[in-house]
């Protein structure tokens, strides 16, 4: 299975040619899972309560003076100071752990291919123009496919104008 390249096709000497052959002519497939680094958001984390300050006891009232007769003085009262209401617990923080989807793992998948200089050469066994490298990213669930077939998707992208070796007879 191949690719033929209808496009002209210059090699890294310079040699240009149309209709050169692509293929991974049992070539190695590399295999590897990529790292995914998922970012979740945190929780907040509770914090414990804050103690309640201790209250602060009243003071004593003062004594009250003994009665005088002299009208110079006023009577003057004296009222015993504000007493603090009991504290307030705070309310506790709950934390809210959201629920976040774990995407599929993706794999990356590479080889390298071979161009030669027409299907005739490579099928003759003569040594090829160009070794060359391709990769695709394939999710976990495509890895029972036939890799190679993603691989030649990723070439046809490569090179457009390129028609199977099957459908080119």
């Amino acid at each position: 299975m191949g690719l033929i390249n209808n496009d002209a096709f210059e090699a890294s000497n310079g040699v240009q040619k149309s209709g050169t052959y692509i293929s991974f002519n049992n070539e190695t497939l590399y295999l590897r899972k990529l790292n995914q680094v998922l970012s979740v958001p945190m929780p907040p984390v509770p914090m414990p309560p804050t103690p309640a300050p201790a209250p602060v006891p009243a003071p004593a009232p003062a004594p009250t003076p003994a009665p005088t007769t002299d009208s110079s003085s006023s009577s003057s009262s004296s009222d015993p100071a504000p007493v603090d209401p009991a504290p307030v617990d705070p309310v506790p923080v709950v934390p809210v752990v959201p629920v976040v989807p774990v995407p599929e793992k993706k794999y990356a998948v590479n080889a390298n291919y071979r161009i030669f200089w027409d299907k005739a050469a490579r099928d003759a066994g003569k040594s090829f123009m160009e070794l060359r490298s391709v990769s695709a990213e394939v999710l976990e669930s495509a890895l029972t496919t036939n890799l190679y077939e993603v691989l030649y998707t990723e070439l046809k992208k490569q090179y457009p104008n390129s028609v199977d070796e099957l459908t080119a007879r």
